[in-house]
């Protein structure tokens, strides 16, 4: 064998290498991504919980007063 089949094959090696290192990376940051995402919509549910609740003990507070 020659130099150039060596290089050719440390080239395969490195572009296998990188493709796989992108690939989990990918995955990664959509499993971040999904999972902010879901988190996102929990908050919104409670910020809008929080706003009907106090709306709530306005009107209470209203009929005592």
């Amino acid at each position: 064998m020659n130099l150039r089949t060596y290089l050719v094959g440390g080239l395969v090696v490195g572009v296998l290498c990188l493709g796989w290192a992108a690939d989990h990376y990918y995955n990664k940051a959509m499993t971040w991504r999904n999972t902010a995402h879901q988190l996102e919509t929990v908050t919104k549910q409670q910020a809008a919980t929080i706003t009907n609740i106090n709306q709530r003990q306005k009107k209470l507070a209203a009929l005592d007063g």
